[in-house]
């Protein structure tokens, strides 16, 4: 068959707008700066290499059974429900990460309860390394996604450039603190269980507070599908999304008989 070529999704200059941009052939990466390299390119575009019978290239939505991710750590379960209508790749690949293993025994390394201004922020995992450098090994382009950070909304985490999400993630701790972060990360679903945890995990105790490094990070133990619930017409899952910050019960004290 004839050589791959390995494309990725990218934004115009200066502009929203994406393209496919291709960036090498087989195992190799094409150097724009490289004349060869550019020649390449140029007579590929010009005389694309498609072998006969070869199978149809198709595109379309991709079709899976809905499934959530259930989230157990040792402080409690969380349930995500995902939103692949906000960011079909993103959470396509968090799911695929989730199902074969890579965030089982990984730790929540960062935990910013309230920000400089006081206001609840972020807690942070999904790093093989617990480091806050590490990755699942790949970048993923950025998704515009239309949800909302608000409490209990699962957003990717990335360096400076905006494709450079891998595998790392956060839970929103409250609109006012991460209302800011719209646009600027990929959002792509929602705890609809364990608000408990959630806060619990938000609560620990913080051993260097500017790098938000608990002092023993909560674990990960294992993340595993788990059937979604039916759905019926006129049924917006996003309402069940945890509304509101996990207090404990308070439960009132029976009443004592004086002696007469």
């Amino acid at each position: 068959g004839r050589t791959p070529v390995r494309t990725t999704r990218d934004y115009r200059p200066g502009t929203t707008d994406q393209y496919t941009r291709i960036i090498g052939f087989g195992e190799e990466l094409l150097d724009p700066d490289d004349a060869s390299d550019v020649a390449v390119l140029e007579r590929a575009k010009a005389a694309p290499d498609w072998d006969p019978g070869e199978p149809p290239v198709l595109t379309g939505f991709r079709i899976f059974p809905d499934r959530d991710v259930l989230v157990d750590t040792t402080l409690g379960p969380i349930r995500v429900a995902l939103a692949p209508e906000a960011a079909p790749n993103t959470a396509w690949n968090f799911r695929h990460l989730a199902e074969n293993g890579f965030y089982d025994d990984t730790t929540f390394h960062r935990v910013v309860h309230f920000d400089r201004t006081g206001r609840r922020f972020v807690i942070q995992g999904g790093d093989p390394s617990g480091t806050g450098n590490g990755s699942a090994g790949w970048d993923l382009p950025m998704e515009r996604s239309t949800l909302p950070h608000d409490l209990g909304v699962i957003s990717m985490a990335r360096a400076d450039h905006p494709d450079s999400a891998g595998s790392q993630f956060f839970f929103c701790l409250g609109r006012p603190g991460t209302a800011r972060l719209d646009g600027q990360y990929c959002a792509f679903g929602y705890a609809v269980e364990g608000d408990k945890a959630i806060a619990d995990i938000a609560d620990v105790e913080i051993e260097d507070v500017a790098a938000g490094r608990p002092t023993e990070p909560p674990v990960i133990t294992r993340m595993t599908l788990v059937p979604a619930p039916p759905q019926t017409p006129g049924d917006d899952r996003a309402d069940r999304r945890i509304q509101s910050w996990w207090t404990p019960e308070v439960v009132d004290e029976p009443e004592t008989r004086q002696p007469r």
